[in-house]
């Protein structure tokens, strides 16, 4: 038998409680290294056009 589960709310609120406690226990040196690495992830981030999300909509059809 499967199963599954749906979080709940309360658990989504533990979750972002919980990374506001990691942040918040992060060095200097932690928060430093996240700061001069941020503009390079901000630099990864892609907007696909809406016809490269079409073209990957069809081509995941064919299997």
């Amino acid at each position: 038998m499967m199963e599954t589960l749906t979080p709940t709310l309360n658990s989504i609120v533990n979750d972002e409680e919980m990374s506001q406690r990691a942040i918040n226990m992060l060095s200097t040196e932690d928060v430093e290294f996240y700061e001069n690495l941020k503009p390079a992830l901000n630099n990864l981030v892609k907007s696909p056009s809406e016809d490269i999300v079409n073209r990957i909509l069809a081509f995941s059809k064919t299997f």
